[in-house]
Order: C-alpha cells, then structure tokens, then sequence
C-alpha cells in the first residue's frame, strides 16, 4: 500500500504542475474559469430568489430532503457537462501515456492521479453551483419556521465536494471496459471515441431527464400532488444522493451516514478493481494506434478534390483523438437532449390552444439554445486551425490555398450543426407541439446563425492562433475568446427572434393570425440573413490574408522533427498522409 500511494503522490504533483495562465504571446490572461464564473453570475442570482421562494413549499410539503437532492443532482449534471471534453484527454489519450507506462508504476496508481486530477478540476464547478444554492435552500427553510440542523450548514461544503465523485465514477466505470474492448477492434481509436461518445451522452441523458415531468399542472406558488410525488421518485432514483442529503439534515442521521460511506467507498473500490483490470491495455493501444503501423496499406491514395480530401482527413484525425472528437460531438447531442428536456418539462404548446405568443416565446427559446450550442460552442469552428498544433506547418507546405482551407474547416463545422438541426427536427415533429412549418422554420434559422457563428469563431481562431499546446485542456485555459461565440450567439438569437416577437404581437389585432406569423418569419428571416452573410463575408473576403498571417506563429513551415512527440492533430503525417 505504501508503494501504491507514493506511485500516486509522485504523479499527481508532477501532474498538478500546472504553468501559470500565459497567452501565446507571453502575456498574462484571466482565467477563463473565472470569466465563465462572473458571466454566470446574475443567472445564480436569479435562481437563489426563486428557490428562497419555493424553500418554505418544500418544507411544508415534507419534501426538503427530496429538493435538495435535485439540486445536488442538477449541479452533478452540469459538472458531467463541463468534464466531457476533458475526461479522455485526462484519464486515456494523454501526451505522456507511452512515457508513463513504461515507468515502474502500478496503473491503479497512475490512473487514480489522472483521475484526482480531473476531479479537483470539476469540484470548483460543483462548489460554485452547491454552496449559493444550498445555503440559499437552508437559510430560507429556517427562516419559513422549519428548523434545519445545524450540521447542514457545516456539512454543505463536503456535499460540494462530494457531489463530482458520483458522475465521474460512473462515467468511469461504464468507460473503462468501453476502451478496453474497443482495443480489440481494428480501428480502435474510432471505435473507442464513438463508444465513447456514446457512454458519456446515455449518462448526461440519464441525468438530465430524471425528472421528466415538473411541468404538470402547477404554478410556482403551489407544489402539487403530482410535483410532490415526482419530486420523492426523483429521490429514490438518486439514492446515493438521497442519503447523503439526509444525513447533512439530520435525519436517521447515524443510519445514512453509514449507508453514504458504503456506497461512496463502494464505488471508489470498483474503480479500483476495474482501473486494475483494464486501465494498462486501454492506454497502451491507445497509444499504438496514435502511432500508427508506419506502412500506408494498399489503395488507400484516391484521387479526389482537396476540399474533400482536406474534410476527410481532418475528421479521421480527429477521431483519433478523443479530447478532441468529444467536445467536437457536443453541440449534436445536446441541442436535441436540450430540447426535449424543455418539451418534456413545458407544460403545452400551441396544440393545447395557448395561441401565438406563446409559440413565439417557445420558438425562441429553441432557437437561444440551439444557436448557443450549434454556432457558440462548436469545437470544430472554435479551434479549426489551433487544432493542428505543431503540424500546420508542414499542412501549409500542400498544394492548397488559403480560401479552400478554410471552405473545408467551414464546411466541416457546419456539417455537424446539419446532423444537430435534423435531429432536433425529428425530436420537435415527434413531440408534436409546434406546428411543422414553425419546426422547420426554427431549424433552419439555427442552422443560419451557427453558420454565421462559425464563420466568426474561425475568423477568431485565425488572427490568434496557438499552435503550442498539448491537450485540449491547455487550449481551453490559454484561450480566454473560445467563450466568446456562445454569449455572442445568445445575444444575436435573442434579438432575432424576439424583437420580431414583439413586433408582430402589436398588430396582431389588425393582421390576424396568419398576418402575424408571416410579419414574424418575414422580420426573423431578414434579420438572420443580414447576420450570417456579415459573418461569412467577413471570414471568405480576407481568408487568404489571414491565412498567410498564421504563418508565422507555425514555426515558420518547419515540421516537428519526432512525429510521436507532436503535438498535433494529423500525428505528424501518419498513416495515409493528409490526402490519403
């Protein structure tokens, strides 16, 4: 055991080791975490004034215990959210895999590092949701007139820190034998992102709609029956959460707190065992196939155009690598999620005869997330050119020009938020609350505006590049402009699709119904075209100039002389070439 834990002391501080927050250029730069933080900060605010309001309901309903955990629940999603990205760049594809595992350390050791590490990470997120909004629940219970134990308010911060462990376990434990049996497939860094992709968005599903239907019949000065009701199934489906809750407010107190040290000690201890079984190979072939054979198998140089040959190598690299492909994947799963949570939880749309407004307001919700997610979070917009690293010199040196480079990277970020819109479509025309016509309306504005989007963010991208990073995390912590796009999108969405909102809604006495819905689409769909052709124009009219202006910050056109210690994203030409 003392050897285990100095194996894990050893690589957890060389890992914590963590260089200051410096842009490319030298410079100092706040952290983006922090940015993030403030941005938020009025949205906290908002909520902590709802749940002071809905705290004396819950105690006089004797569901304190059960709203808390749907806090600490809501709080685990958004921690599950913000780790995605990062959770197989950290725990399986990192840039040291080959170096550490043929150190004389026990892969239990080396993988609980990596995983304290991703942890301490996410916990300030949990700390940052948890600590307002439970001291906000229990202070508000208090002073309704129903006492809460004074150990609730002592134990909030080991809730906090407690709240990430439980996602984080079972994405690693669903994870680990996923990257173990992908290792036996042929293309197994494909076949393990994909896998991957999947595990992650089946457990943020599950955690997102556990609670399927707290839009039922009530308002929020009144906890229904129904509410109460789901409110306890939602309780009893996050036991571990349940307990935990319930011993921080003194109920069974003594009887929880064992049942939380079991559970919590049972999952760390199957962690354990599965880090042992499987964690060695995962990370071995994982490394092999980065490397590549070396060999270019016969037939694989097709001829075809260099705007295709440019998209399919940049999505085959990309699926090698799952930091990347992750995040690059979460603006096409969540859009849809996102937006049959809302339906699930909106109590009726325009079926249920609420009228125009109301479909005016429920449009422009869809529209505000799946621009925010599709345009202001897209990944492959966001870093088109930074993700190449240490190789876009030697990209640079093909036969291709700047406006056919960039027509690919725009293409491809534009092609997933085509996969997004016509799933998010299915998922509006099966719910069957907005007309079709509508459906498809909003569809095709996000799909406008995320263009638009895109086009500024690789606009962005190009005039700061960084080619000098290791994982995608160092990208995300030196790049304080990535979250740029998202607030930029909610702004733009908003007034889109609300200034016409407002608009049509005054003359709807005298342009009827229909009258109303044409001013409406007509001033949305005006309003989207004038955004996305400024966006797109602005990126395609200088692409070639600022194309050649990255070519100084890529080492002046000089490849990395050791492919495996390349920090980019095509592994220095191997396996095919970029056009094969």
């Amino acid at each position: 055991m003392k050897g285990w834990l100095k194996d894990f002391r050893l690589l957890l501080g060389v890992l914590m080791k963590r260089p200051p927050n410096i842009r490319p250029d030298g410079k100092r730069q706040f952290p983006q975490g922090l940015i993030v933080a403030l941005s938020f900060l009025p949205i906290m605010v908002m909520v902590c004034v709802l749940l002071a309001r809905l705290a004396p309901l819950a105690a006089s309903h004797e569901v304190t215990a059960e709203f808390a955990v749907v806090l600490i629940a809501a709080a685990q999603s958004m921690v599950l959210f913000f780790a995605l990205g990062t959770i197989a760049g950290t725990l399986y594809v990192t840039e040291d895999a080959e170096f550490v595992s043929a150190l004389p350390l026990r892969p239990s050791a080396v993988f609980f590092a990596r995983l304290t590490k991703l942890y301490l990470g996410e916990v300030t997120v949990s700390l940052y949701l948890l600590l307002p909004l439970l001291y906000t629940f229990g202070g508000a219970v208090d002073a309704a007139g129903y006492p809460v134990s004074p150990a609730f308010y002592v134990l909030v911060p080991v809730i906090a820190c407690l709240a990430p462990v439980l996602p984080l376990a079972i994405a690693v434990i669903l994870s680990l034998p996923v990257v173990w049996l992908a290792s036996f497939f042929k293309r197994r860094a494909a076949v393990g992102t994909v896998a991957l992709a999947v595990v992650y968005f089946g457990i943020f599903a599950a955690y997102f709609l556990t609670i399927p239907n707290l839009g039922g019949a009530y308002d929020i000065d009144s906890l229904s029956a129904e509410l109460v009701m789901t409110l306890r199934s939602a309780a009893n489906i996050l036991y571990p959460d349940k307990v935990l809750a319930l011993t921080a407010l003194g109920i069974d107190a003594g009887k929880n707190f064992g049942i939380s040290v079991g559970i919590w000690g049972g999952m760390m201890v199957l962690v354990f065992l599965l880090a042992s079984l499987f964690y060695r190979r995962a990370v071995r072939t994982n490394s092999e196939s980065r490397a590549g054979k070396g060999t270019v198998p016969a037939g694989i140089f097709k001829a075809r155009g260099q705007i295709s040959a440019l998209i399919s190598a940049d999505a085959k690299s990309i699926m090698r690598y799952p930091s990347l492909a992750l995040p690059s994947l979460t603006s096409a799963m969540f859009t849809p999620l996102l937006t049959a949570f809302f339906f699930l939880t909106e109590s009726a749309g325009s079926s249920a005869g609420e009228g125009a407004s109301h479909d005016f307001l429920v449009m422009g919700v869809i529209v505000m997330v799946g621009v925010a997610l599709n345009g202001g979070s897209n990944y492959l917009a966001l870093i088109p050119f930074t993700r190449e690293g240490g190789q876009h010199a030697l990209i640079r040196s093909l036969p291709v020009s700047g406006k056919k480079a960039v027509l690919a990277k725009f293409i491809m970020a534009t092609a997933i938020n085509v996969v997004s819109v016509l799933v998010t479509l299915a998922v509006l025309l099966g719910f069957g609350k907005l007309h079709y016509a509508n459906a498809l309306m909003c569809m095709l504005i996000i799909l406008a505006l995320s263009a638009g989007l895109n086009s500024m963010s690789i606009r962005q991208d190009m005039k700061h590049p960084n080619f000098d990073w290791k994982d995608i995390s160092d990208v995300q912590r030196q790049n304080s402009r990535m979250i740029i796009p998202m607030f930029a999108g909610l702004a733009i969405a908003a007034a889109v699709v609300f200034v016409p909102m407002v608009l049509s809604t005054s003359f709807a006495s005298s342009l009827g119904t229909a009258g109303m819905y044409a001013l409406y689409w007509g001033l949305v769909v005006t309003l989207t075209a004038g955004v996305t052709a400024g966006f797109t124009r602005a990126l395609f009219a200088r692409s070639e100039e600022l194309y050649e202006g990255m070519r100084e910050r890529s080492g002046e056109g000089v490849p990395s002389p050791d492919p495996m210690r390349s920090k980019g994203l095509f592994g220095g030409g191997r396996k095919g070439g970029m056009l094969g």
